[in-house]
């Protein structure tokens, strides 16, 4: 059988109405694998996941179009004010977290748009970086 395929697991055979030897795992035990052992969880982690969110955050601000520019950004902007579909398939998830910025009580509803932009941007910045510790990468 070549290297890259899985083998079947052979059944452990047992007499009539007796129960095999091996129990299986309870349910979710994969999930202990995946847990930081609390000895890799020290303060650079909280400061690294902190310049992970804030860094994409700040140049995202600085940069921040103050009104309506070029393609879909109209569209998009006009969805999360008014609840409309962008084009399908409509970004239920995005238009509802836009429409959360459009009713803050600052900013034109271009800025507050386009913040919410770099707020998903930011948090997607921190996914990155807690898979990346998870998989095993330094801090």
């Amino acid at each position: 059988m070549p290297s890259g395929q899985y083998q079947r697991r052979r059944k452990p055979r047992t007499s009539a109405g007796a129960q095999p030897a091996s129990v299986s795992p309870p349910p979710l035990a994969w999930a202990a694998e995946l847990e930081w052992p609390r000895s890799a969880v020290r303060w650079r982690d909280g400061t690294a996941l902190a310049a992970a969110v804030c860094g994409p955050l700040l140049l995202y601000w600085l940069t921040l179009p103050r009104t309506v520019v070029l393609e879909d950004d109209g569209l998009f902007l006009m969805a999360t004010s008014t609840f409309g579909v962008a084009h399908p398939p409509g970004y239920p998830i995005y238009t509802l977290i836009g429409h959360l910025f459009a009713l803050l009580p600052f900013g034109s509803p271009a800025v507050l748009g386009h913040l919410s932009s770099a707020f998903l941007g930011a948090l997607a910045s921190a996914a990155v970086y807690v898979c990346a510790r998870l998989l095993g990468a330094s801090a």
